[in-house]
């Protein structure tokens, strides 16, 4: 998988390209919650770089889009293994309701010398819904980008014997963002 990723005062634009011939596709809808139980991309952004909110983004083969604003407040609270603590976790404000105004994506299939290759998503995401008003040269933001190539598959993973995670666990992703944006801020 490859991400491309670039912005102007306007919005942030994100493209991926998904070597896969092999899709795991159901039926979804608008911010259905396990959209991850699919193939899909995703992007963890925090549009102010603070750290204290971010949008979590999710888009399947279907151009179904998840998403979500997760709000951590002003002191996170991090356990020894770096990551924020259930309690802490618990606490957070999910507004999976509350729409990303003016976002716009597409989806596609990839295709080489006839045959299916893959699958590209791509996203606009307007600055004024993410931050309020145009980006501005000089402007710190944090993201993060991920994909599931959704691994019960049992033709993509030989009955599951193939299964292994590298990175990004779909329970736990979330923390897994706030883990290493723990450890970002660090260096």
């Amino acid at each position: 998988t490859q991400v491309s990723v670039c912005w102007n005062e306007r919005g942030f634009a994100v493209l991926f390209l998904c070597r896969d011939p092999l899709l795991t596709v159901k039926s979804a809808y608008r911010d259905f919650p396990k959209l991850y139980e699919q193939d899909v991309c995703e992007i963890f952004i925090d549009p102010l770089g603070k750290l204290q909110s971010y949008w979590e983004l999710q888009l399947n083969t279907q151009n179904v889009l998840f998403d979500q604003k997760i709000t951590l407040g002003e002191n996170p609270v991090w356990g020894d293994d770096g990551r924020l603590t259930d309690d802490f976790m618990k606490s957070c404000k999910r507004e999976a309701d509350l729409d990303l105004k003016g976002i716009k994506s597409c989806t596609g299939e990839l295709y080489e010398n006839g045959k299916k290759t893959g699958w590209f998503a791509q996203w606009f995401l307007p600055s004024s819904s993410l931050y309020g008003k145009d980006f501005s040269a000089g402007q710190i933001m944090r993201a993060q980008f991920c994909r599931y190539d959704y691994g019960t598959n049992p033709e993509k993973t030989q009955n599951s014997e193939l299964i292994s995670s590298y990175a990004c666990e779909p329970r736990t992703a979330d923390a897994e963002f706030l883990a290493s944006k723990k450890r970002y801020e660090q260096i």
